[in-house]
Formats: C-alpha cells, sequence, structure tokens
C-alpha cells in the first residue's frame, strides 16, 4: 500500500479533512494557552460535524458545510 499512500508525493491517494477547531457551537472550548497540537487532540476525540469544514476524498472535494446542512458534491 505504500506505493499507494502514506505521503503527499504526487500521484499518491489523498483523504482529508477541513477542520475549524474553533466552530461556532464546537462540542468542546480551549482553555488560555493551548497549542495547536492540543486543539488537534481536542477535535480527535470530541469534535464533530460542527467541525467540519470540508471533506476530501481521492483528491477530489466530496462535501462542504453550507450553513446548518452539508451538501453532496457531484
Amino acid at each position: 500500500m505504500d506505493k499507494e499512500i502514506g505521503n503527499f508525493q504526487v500521484g499518491k491517494g489523498f483523504d482529508a479533512l477541513r477542520i475549524n477547531v474553533s466552530s461556532i457551537g464546537s462540542p468542546f472550548s480551549f482553555l488560555n494557552r493551548e497549542t495547536m497540537t492540543e486543539k488537534i487532540q481536542k477535535f480527535i476525540m470530541l469534535g464533530d460535524q460542527r467541525n467540519i469544514l470540508e471533506v476530501y476524498v481521492e483528491g477530489r472535494k466530496v462535501n462542504h458545510f453550507h450553513g446548518r446542512r452539508w451538501c453532496k458534491l457531484l
């Protein structure tokens, strides 16, 4: 599988989420001096759809959040 995934080289599979750890209505809050690593860890453990802005599968944007609902892209 390392020929298909595992890094950011051209031609390899790319699945990703674009997130906002400080989104309105987020299921968690932050203390004054948390690092970016700590914020991402909170998202992994406590985050939900309110924190996800966009979804990418195989490098293609497949969903985005519009207002209060998800829209599927064709």
